[in-house]
């Protein structure tokens, strides 16, 4: 049956308050299979199972509403229904949007998927707001739009009303919440700039510590000019050539002048090295 001849598009305040309605009720499906399972199984395996009960309800309250080919309270209290191309929504379809309501539940262990969901979501929302269409992910997939029986009926899109700044103050927040993420990713990225760095440098100076300490170590096996042997207690003179500090002395003492080149030799002006 087409229903676009007879039927207009249900307003977007019709739509959240089905939604709203229908959540009530999976609340209470939620609650009745809570106290059976308390009853049989104890507080601790509710307590343990709370997640796993939660999909548990909401499965079974779709399959027992849409899931065998009716509307939803929620729908019926609001007398709308869903349609794909004009045309009413086969089983096989509704059966698919119940996987694609119980997918989300599955995902908010799996990180950041779950966080991409979350995004996904809001924006979804935002286009509800604006257009008055497809209030979850699932029915914009499907293709499952409403259209309304009732006296509320709207034409053109022109059902959101105030909802549009609603989607507007939504689409705001995301954006302040988006460039936030961005300034603390450019953050972390300039503070792990820096540390690589700091390490850089940390070793750059290392090396260059290393290699001073090997250049001492050279120089000091240098052999001395006066006893042609490995330098001990290495001593410069006032001109800036090394003896061993014994050698140095003797010679300071026995003449007053460098024995390499000749400028005066004071044994007070010796300096000794290590």
């Amino acid at each position: 049956m087409e229903y676009s001849r007879y039927l207009n598009l249900a307003k977007a305040s019709a739509i959240i308050r089905a939604h709203q309605k229908d959540e009530s009720f999976v609340k209470d499906v939620e609650s009745k299979i809570l106290d059976t399972i308390r009853e049989f199984k104890g507080a601790a395996f509710v307590q343990r199972g709370k997640n796993w009960i939660r999909i548990l309800s909401r499965v079974v309250y779709l399959l027992t509403t849409m899931g065998i080919g009716s509307r939803t309270l929620g729908e019926e209290y609001v007398d709308i229904r869903y349609v794909n191309n004009n045309r009413n929504i086969g089983i096989r379809r509704r059966l698919l949007y119940v996987i694609a309501c119980i997918i989300p539940l599955f995902a908010t262990r799996l990180g950041n998927i779950a966080q991409y969901g979350k995004l996904l979501s809001q924006l979804n929302l935002i286009l509800f707001y604006f257009f008055g269409r497809y209030y979850d992910i699932g029915k914009r997939l499907l293709g499952m739009e409403y259209v309304s029986s009732s006296g509320e009926v709207s034409k053109d899109n022109t059902n959101v009303g105030k909802y549009k700044y609603l989607g507007m103050a939504l689409a705001a927040q995301l954006t302040f919440q988006g460039i936030v993420k961005v300034k603390d990713i450019v953050k972390e990225r300039q503070k792990l700039v820096v540390d690589i760095d700091d390490n850089v440098n940390e070793k750059e100076h290392d090396s260059e510590k290393e290699e001073t300490e090997e250049s001492v170590e050279f120089k000091t096996e240098t052999p001395c000019l006066l006893c042609l042997s490995s330098l001990e207690n290495a001593a410069a003179a006032g001109c800036g050539h090394v003896f061993c500090w014994t050698c140095v002395l003797e010679w300071a003492q026995q003449s007053r002048s460098c024995p390499l080149c000749r400028a005066a030799l004071k044994p007070q002006q010796l300096l000794l090295l290590r």
